[in-house]
């Protein structure tokens, strides 16, 4: 077989498998049906481990489609209103760059004062979620 299986494994921090939208009856049906006697004729264990992975994804393909998953910009303690109140001050602030209103300046002064406070708060939120939560589950 090819490295088809090692392409998937690359690719496993930005595409997953959506099982929320899977065909289970069809991937049931798939792994029943597919002969897996290739796995019994091999000698050498990493081909046929390569041979199971490409038979394995391939099923899965047919049967749970895939999602692409985006990293985001922003660190984990920046809420969704805080990165909406950011994307807003930017626009204000390209405004008043553009067209020196005045009333697009003083909107920037007051998001920019919002986001400060904001941005403050969630991160000594995060940091105390964080603490709070160590015990039980330290790799966050």
């Amino acid at each position: 077989m090819n490295d088809n299986y090692a392409f998937r494994f690359s690719l496993a921090c930005n595409i997953r498998y959506n099982f929320r939208r899977a065909n289970f009856p069809k991937l049931y049906h798939e792994i029943c049906t597919t002969d897996w006697s290739f796995l019994e004729n091999g000698e050498d264990v990493n081909v046929v481990l390569a041979e199971f992975y490409s038979c394995f994804f391939n099923i899965m393909t047919a049967s749970v489609p895939l999602n692409s998953i985006r990293p985001s910009k922003f660190p984990p303690w920046i809420t969704r209103e805080v990165q909406q109140n950011i994307k807003l001050k930017g626009y204000y602030r390209r405004k008043w760059v553009k067209f020196k209103n005045y009333r697009y300046y003083e909107e920037f002064k007051r998001l920019r004062s919002i986001v400060e406070n904001q941005m403050d708060n969630s991160y000594k939120n995060y940091l105390e979620q964080v603490q709070s939560t160590i015990k039980s589950d330290p790799s966050s």
